[in-house]
């Protein structure tokens, strides 16, 4: 199946294109769409795709403008461009910069756009077919390719399954001897440029070396030295090896696997090198880690647990340092420990994340305090940190804020009474007055003083606070408008629209 990813300022189009590809039969299937190329640019950095169905002009960046960078950042990223007549000149522009095939937008129809989508994916194929044509080592390395993706997708679990399963595949002619494996985590198509050096250039006795491409950020090396005997001079080359990578190319960390004397041996080399790359992930950009000196701690789940339960009562009870502690020490046991799970540890800080934010957002009413969902924003900004460092300054931002939130010069006991009521009660139709009886004083006196002391008057407020929860009823929800309106106690849908978009408006002026 093809993923294809849309840019396109004007939504209906982008409507269109998503419905008829979603309706393709399996055939193709939607990895995104942007209405702008800046936000288009980012979001494919995270978002694998294989073709993308680009408007020439828009707002902004235009996509004429945005093929250059594309076709650097995502050189197997397929352009289609979509052009009116009036933009035909800049179409020519476009096809000389690497658009692969283009439709006006004034003549698409469903048929034209699956004949225009289907040229591209017979150019692809062709191309696929030249290049292992031209590989004499295409089933080697594809065997080799094959198995690694086994062992890190965990279809293979231990060295004897794979032991068994290198028995469905012919003995590889390399890897006689000294073989070893290098894991490296790096920015997306940062390894690129390892094909233009010979191999005799990284290393002279670097007689193989397979690159395997796991994700757009973590690529395995496969190599073999022959013509070494000793050790000893092994590990010297190996060391060279790896300075030769730290000088040349752009790399986050480097793990490197023990040598083994038999392809039998890969599970353990591949696991190994996986592991002393994620050992980088407690150190500085471009380290390079042996096996050997990392730790073999697994994650203590049920102790992290203990922490998440404890930091989700700090929150409730809205004691600031205590939870700025408490979060210290889990970042104390990780540097201590240096479990290699990275994957399940920043899983771990999102959903921590996520459970924080919820958890304010429920005692305060404060539903703006980190706008997005938990797959949005700053949550899904976690899933990208390459270090406990950039976790930890994550961390210190959202206690920083949350800090700010809690330290609020406060009200007037009275004001602060009438404020905990509003909040308690905002979903019904209360008034002033009955606030005002809450809080045993004159509606019009406690109007005048809570405009004073909050800077609002008391239906600025209590409308602020109703629309901050809408918001996040929207966002987070798959409750209709009406009904969100309903929930807030509105009995008039047209006017909670209306200010509902005024609130919108003015957020976004």
């Amino acid at each position: 199946m093809y993923k294809i990813f849309i840019i396109d300022d004007e939504t209906p189009v982008r409507q269109w294109l998503r419905f008829c590809i979603e309706h393709s039969g399996g055939r193709f299937e939607v990895a995104g769409d942007s209405p702008n190329a800046r936000d288009g640019l980012a979001r494919l950095e995270d978002t694998p795709a294989d073709i993308l169905l680009l408007d020439i002009m828009m707002p902004g960046l235009s996509g004429l403008d945005a093929l250059p960078v594309l076709k650097e950042r995502f050189p197997r990223l397929s352009v289609i461009m979509l052009t009116n007549f009036s933009e035909f000149e800049y179409l020519q522009q476009a096809m000389r910069g690497g658009v692969e095939e283009y439709f006006l937008k004034s003549e698409i129809t469903e048929e034209t756009l699956f004949q225009c989508l289907d040229k591209v994916i017979q150019k692809r194929e062709a191309l696929q077919n030249h290049a292992s044509r031209q590989s004499p080592v295409t089933k080697e390395y594809n065997m080799v390719v094959q198995l690694a993706e086994s062992i890190l997708n965990q279809t293979i679990t231990d060295k004897h399954d794979f032991q068994e399963r290198l028995l469905e595949y012919p003995a590889p002619a390399s890897f006689t001897g000294n073989l070893f494996v290098l894991a490296v985590k790096h920015g997306r198509s940062s390894l690129h440029q390892l094909s233009n050096y010979a191999l005799a250039e990284i290393s002279p006795y670097l007689s193989t070396m397979y690159v395997v491409k796991h994700t757009d950020h973590i690529t395995l090396l496969v190599c073999e030295m022959e013509k070494i005997h000793s050790h000893l001079t092994l590990f010297h080359e190996i060391t060279n090896m790896a300075l030769w990578i730290q000088s040349n190319l752009s790399f986050y960390s480097v793990g490197i696997s023990n040598m083994y004397t038999r392809f039998l041996n890969f599970y353990e080399a591949v696991s190994e090198a996986m592991h002393a790359m994620y050992h980088g992930f407690y150190l500085e950009k471009g380290s390079i880690q042996y096996i050997y000196n990392t730790s073999g701690a697994l994650v203590d789940k049920e102790l992290l647990a203990k922490y998440r339960s404890g930091i989700i009562e700090l929150v409730k009870s809205k004691d600031y340092e205590g939870l700025r502690y408490q979060m210290n020490q889990v970042f104390d046991y990780l540097e201590a420990k240096k479990p290699a799970e990275i994957p399940f540890l920043l899983d771990y800080f999102k959903d921590l994340f996520y459970l924080v934010c919820s958890v304010y957002m429920s005692e305060t009413q404060n539903y703006q305090i980190l706008a997005g969902s938990k797959d949005s924003g700053p949550f899904q900004d976690i899933l990208k940190c390459n270090f406990l460092s950039e976790v930890k300054n994550l961390t210190n931002a959202l206690l920083d804020l949350l800090g700010q939130e809690y330290h609020n010069p406060s009200c007037s006991p009275v004001i602060n009474e009438a404020i905990d009521y509003i909040q308690g009660h905002f979903t019904e139709n209360i008034t002033l007055k009955d606030v005002s009886a809450a809080v045993h004083m004159n509606a019009d006196y406690l109007g005048k003083l809570f405009k004073k002391e909050t800077g609002n008057s008391f239906n600025a407020y209590l409308t602020t606070l109703r629309m901050d929860y809408a918001d996040y009823l929207i966002r987070n929800t798959s409750l209709k408008k009406y009904e969100i309106s309903e929930k807030l106690g509105y009995t008039n849908f047209s006017y909670f629209s209306r200010i509902y978009n005024q609130y919108k408006s003015g957020k976004t002026s």
